[in-house]
């Protein structure tokens, strides 16, 4: 009796309706088509690396045809200006001797030079180029070497008479320019300094004022773009003849100066606050940030008021 029930309950467990069937019957199928999918992906789909590759082929023959196609657009470009250049000169009906520092625009024209070419050469001479020998013409931009050649032959430098008796110039040819004193001398006259044009005279004139004079040349080395080829040029021309130089005082409330950062204009302050007023400058070798060779540049400037 008990064995009929538990086979009963048993078949009644494990019975499936035929939704049941159906739906595990799908189940299965999806489960299959997974497999199969996985299979099929695992044993035939391309490998990663493989794909990186060709990417980077296709990468490389892209640049290849982009270097390729910029060469020869070069190529066109260098040919087109190259036909500009070399186009068919104009050939003079005859040459004629000629001195290239006197000749006229018409003359050189005649010799078969182009308006572009004479206007190239007269720039030159206009800024003072001087043609001293012959190579001389064959180095102006824009004259050919065929040019050059067939005019070489006719070229006749007339060489200056200082040249021809000491191929140089004559010694005290120009008077000798006046010296200039760095502490009085305005942006105008600190241009007539070797080396100095408007921007670096500016330079120095502010420098000057804001270190209060200069009481040495070597201080010019401290302005900016003056290396020291620079000042060695500048130095033959100038001069310190007033040494007048304005003076810092110590005990005044603020401190600004060229050799004084913030830091240590501030720990000066501090130093005095805390001890009383400077009665010399060599007081201020007690501040812990002057050291000797600051102390040596401030001290001709330095004043105790």
């Amino acid at each position: 009796m008990i064995f009929q029930k538990l086979k009963s309950f048993i078949r009644d467990y494990f019975t499936l309706t035929t939704r049941e069937r159906n739906g595990g019957l799908a189940l299965m199928s999806i489960i299959l088509v997974q497999i199969g999918f996985l299979a099929w992906y695992h044993y035939f789909k391309e490998p990663e690396s493989s794909l990186l590759e060709k990417h980077q082929l296709i990468l490389i023959k892209a640049e290849e045809k982009l270097i390729d196609q910029q060469r020869q657009k070069k190529d066109t470009v260098d040919k087109h200006f190259a036909g500009n250049y070399e186009s068919v000169p104009i050939i003079p009906e005859r040459l004629f001797d000629f001195d290239p520092n006197t000749i006229t625009d018409e003359e050189w024209q005649a010799l078969g030079l182009s308006e572009k070419q004479i206007r190239i050469i007269r720039n030159y001479l206009n800024k003072g180029g001087k043609f001293r020998k012959n190579e001389d013409v064959a180095s102006i931009y824009g004259i050919q070497p065929q040019l050059y050649k067939r005019l070489e032959p006719h070229i006749k430098i007339t060489a200056p008479a200082e040249i021809l008796k000491k191929n140089s110039f004559e010694k005290n040819t120009f008077p000798a320019k006046r010296l200039i004193d760095l502490n009085t001398a305005d942006t105008t006259l600190l241009c007539e300094l070797p080396l100095v044009g408007p921007g670096r005279a500016r330079m120095i004139f502010k420098y000057r004022e804001a270190l209060g004079g200069f009481h040495r040349k070597e201080q010019l080395l401290e302005v900016f773009t003056i290396d020291s080829a620079t000042f060695e040029a500048i130095n033959k021309s100038a001069v310190l003849k007033t040494t007048s130089l304005r003076k810092l005082n110590l005990n005044q409330d603020t401190l600004k100066h060229p050799y004084l950062t913030k830091t240590i204009a501030s720990a000066i302050v501090s130093y005095r606050r805390q001890h009383g007023n400077f009665s010399k400058p060599e007081d201020l070798r007690k501040v812990l940030l002057i050291d000797n060779q600051l102390y040596n540049k401030l001290v001709p400037y330095l004043t105790i008021e």
